[in-house]
């Protein structure tokens, strides 16, 4: 803020009024300032003088105000005040001061001295300048004013000055295309407000430049008051044509203070995708996170799930995962223990545009389950199988039940109810009668310890029992398979060596899962394995593969252990982007934008005329350029063309956008 000394100034203005004998040259300024457009440079008034201002904006001039010398200063006094609110960066006036300007101004000379000091905020007190606070700065309207006295007349061209370059304080948040309609939310800072909001449009492949945008836009805080909610409402828009929009904060003259991130979006059915439905949380069944729940998505055109969680209801969302569109369950397993959190889904579609599911609240509170029962052993004991086990832990302890499975099915039936538990030993026996076993051969047992709360821990070690068949080996037990890479599996089970004698080896066998093509086992190992009990299977099959082991003696082979699924996560790629056509020669060129996801193999082109089903007609290697040319095309026949992706697995994507060619040149 600049402090004049006005003594100084009133010694400056004294001196230039001796020197002044006759009124100096009118040289009339309109020039752009932060509170409006300044008109000055014309002779102050003198008493009872009228200056009329008129303004031209491309219509004809027209009065927009008039100028007149304050007649005493008290008047002069409260104009003064009242234009330092519209500078009140520039001076800091005192009442002595003000005396002296307003004693300088009672002759021609004092006047002109006070003109050619250009002080904004004095030269508009004395009525020697117009501030015109309504005009609208734009550069692209010339704007004139002319100050007229009867027949005396100065006329001036506006001048714009350079906008310093707007911040950006407009932030995307939500975006709800439809059929028919695009509505979009922008947020922003309370504290940001503009006067006003503007937004702009650009159709793509039809616009060269951004234009005004005939929308519906509104402005409403937000519940917690710190953040103002901007709706913009497209009901122009026409489907597969692709928008872009941009907003822009005004201030009072229209300019532009601040602007909005950019965004995307297309109408029409084949870009937008329905919400997901019945969105809920629940603790997950093992205490080890949150639980998230929907139904099936029913829209074919859904690529992808996306989870997003965040702290807070309306912000700071965060993407978890990204799951195939078949799945309905996923569980958060880095939940902080006791912290609330807000889920959110996303239908991810085509064109990389999607529809928010509800917000749904989930908060973890972790249990710890109980641990297994040790030492479990299960032996034929009479008319029983007695089940034994140790346990010596207490704490939430209400019992244990018993479960068994019926040969190699590995689905467990509780045969036992609540077996109490007894703080006066850690042993613990139950007998499982023989009459109710069918003696098929095979048993396999296992102890769930149940808490207080009545929740069941995970089942213990499984324990065969193979009652009708003495001459057999001991069947392998604890089964696991560890799937090492996108395409191989490991397949681990215990050594049954040191609890039968009579086992030399094992052999592995395999089958397809799922009942998808032979749905016999067939041995994968040529000879049995004898140095370790582990065995790397690298044949991948898409359905997946099911597994068993058999421990082999020196005459007779085991009965075959539970069975271990290995199933590959088979996400289906992203289709290519931007494929394009152009009409050439007779031919068709089909480009597309090449994919940087890993572990893709070939491009598929598909084509059809305007009647049957889409056929591949070329295959293109993702080593080669992404590009193909059709030979096999009529003129004046109307072609739709996509283009696909595909795995290293035979996983192959969703059709790409649509896209049409006619080679009359109509596209």
């Amino acid at each position: 803020m600049k402090k004049y000394s006005w003594y100084l100034l009133f010694l400056c203005v004294s001196v230039r009024a001796v020197a002044q004998e006759a009124l100096e040259a009118v040289k009339l300024t309109a020039v752009e300032t932060p509170s409006g457009m300044l008109v000055s440079g014309m002779t102050i008034p003198a008493d009872s003088t009228v200056f009329l201002v008129e303004r031209d904006g491309g219509e004809g001039f027209e009065v927009v105000g008039n100028l007149t010398a304050p007649s005493t200063f008290a008047m002069f006094k409260t104009r003064v005040w009242k234009y330092a609110a519209f500078f009140s960066d520039q001076v800091v006036f005192t009442d002595e001061g003000l005396h002296k300007l307003w004693d300088t101004s009672r002759t021609p000379a004092g006047r002109d001295s006070i003109r050619n000091a250009g002080l904004p905020v004095i030269t508009l007190a004395m009525g020697g300048g117009y501030l015109d606070t309504l005009v609208r700065a734009d550069p692209s309207r010339p704007v004139s004013y002319r100050i007229r006295n009867g027949e005396q007349q100065w006329t001036v061209a506006a001048v714009f000055n350079e906008k310093s370059r707007a911040t950006k304080i407009l932030h995307f948040y939500e975006l709800t295309p439809a059929d028919q309609v695009i509505r979009a939310e922008w947020r922003m800072a309370a504290s940001e407000r503009p006067s006003a909001v503007r937004a702009y449009r650009l159709r793509l492949g039809i616009d060269s430049t951004f234009r005004p945008a005939p929308v519906s836009m509104g402005i409403e805080p937000t519940p917690q008051g710190d953040s103002l909610r901007v709706h913009l409402s497209d009901t122009t828009v026409m489907p597969g044509i692709t928008y872009i929009y941009r907003l822009a904060g005004l201030d009072p003259f229209a300019h532009e203070v601040g602007y909005s991130d950019t965004l995307r979006s297309i109408a029409g059915a084949r870009a937008t995708v329905t919400g997901i439905d019945r969105f809920q949380t629940m603790p997950a069944p093992d205490s080890s996170g949150v639980k998230l729940v929907w139904e099936p998505v029913q829209d074919l055109r859904i690529r992808s799930i996306r989870v997003f969680r965040s702290p807070y209801y309306d912000s700071a969302y965060v993407q978890l995962a990204v799951l195939p569109p078949t799945d309905t369950v996923y569980i958060d397993r880095y939940a902080g223990t006791s912290t609330n959190y807000y889920y959110q889904l996303v239908g991810q579609g085509s064109d990389d545009f999607s529809y928010p599911s509800s917000r749904v609240f989930g908060s973890f509170e972790h249990h710890t389950p109980l641990l297994p029962p040790a030492d479990v052993q299960a032996f034929q004991d009479g008319n029983a199988i007695a089940v034994t086990w140790h346990y010596m832990d207490f704490a939430n302890l209400a019992g244990f039940r018993v479960y068994r499975s019926l040969g190699n099915s590995g689905e467990f039936q509780p045969i036992s109810g609540l077996i109490a538990a007894d703080r006066s030993t850690i042993s613990y026996r139950y007998p499982d009668s023989l009459q109710q076993l069918d003696g098929t051969g095979l048993y396999v047992y296992a102890v769930a310890t149940v808490s207080r709360s009545h929740a069941e821990g995970p089942l213990s070690e499984l324990v065969p029992v193979n009652m009708f068949s003495t001459e057999k080996p001991a069947v392998p037990v604890y089964v696991r398979g560890l799937e090492e890479k996108d395409s191989t599996f490991v397949l681990t089970w215990k050594d049954m060596r040191p609890v039968d004698e009579r086992v030399i080896g094992y052999h592995v066998y395999r089958k397809a899962f799922g009942g998808v093509g032979d749905t016999s086992y067939h041995r994968v190992t040529p000879q049995p394995i004898i140095d370790v009990n582990e065995f790397v299977d690298d044949a991948f099959n898409p359905s997946g593969w099911q597994y068993v082991v058999r421990s082999v003696s020196q005459s007779d082979s085991s009965e075959v252990s539970l069975p271990v699924v290995w199933k590959p996560e088979q996400i289906k790629p992203l289709p290519p982007g931007r494929v394009q056509l152009y009409a050439d020669a007779g031919n068709v060129w089909i480009t597309w934008d090449r994919s940087l996801l890993p572990n893709l193999q070939d491009y598929h082109i598909y084509r059809v005329s305007e009647k049957g089903e889409p056929q591949r007609i070329a295959t293109v290697s993702v080593g080669s350029t992404p590009e193909y040319v059709d030979k096999e095309v009529k003129e004046g026949v109307r072609y739709y063309y996509y283009v696909t992706t595909e795995t290293s697995q035979q996983v192959e994507s969703d059709f790409s956008r649509e896209t049409m060619i006619r080679l009359d040149g109509k596209k």
